[in-house]
Order: C-alpha cells, then structure tokens, then sequence
C-alpha cells in the first residue's frame, strides 16, 4: 500500500501520547527568555590588538613564548627559587 489513505480504517480507540513528567536534577541556571528580551552580549573581538611580553614587555610574543625565557637572569624570580632553603 502506497498511500496512508489506502490503509484500512481501524475501530481501535487512537493512541494517546504519555503525560509529561517534571525530570528530576538541578534546575536550569537561567531561565529561558522570551522573543522580544535582549540575548547573550558577546565580548569584543581581540582581533587587530597587538600582543605584549609581559616579561620583557617587547611586542609580538606573550609570556608562554619569549625567547628570554630560558635565559638565566632575566627572570625577577630567578634568584630565589635556585638557592636552597636550609632550616636551623
């Protein structure tokens, strides 16, 4: 049978969907808004800025890729996490 209209015709009461139940859990953390109310404000995008170390405060590189990195000195902290602690 091709068509829904070919279908023999039942004398069966019509199937009737569940009830909607409430789920269990956490309730959601916002609520949902209507049509007409403001949506999510994005952040500006960072394109265009320009990147500064902020280790040796040059342009073009962050802190994770500076190339003083590895260098011995050039670090504020450098000097005392070399030296070890002696506790009298």
């Amino acid at each position: 049978m091709n068509n829904m209209k070919m279908w023999p015709t039942s004398n069966n009461s019509t199937v009737k969907l569940p009830k909607i139940r409430k789920l269990l859990g956490r309730p959601h953390k916002i609520r949902k808004k209507e049509a007409d109310e403001s949506r999510k404000i994005e952040k500006p995008s960072k394109c265009g800025t320009v990147i500064a170390c902020s280790k040796c405060g040059t342009q073009g590189h962050n802190k994770r890729s500076c190339p003083t990195r590895d260098q011995p000195g050039t670090s504020q902290l450098a000097g005392t996490s070399s030296q070890a602690h002696v506790f009298v």
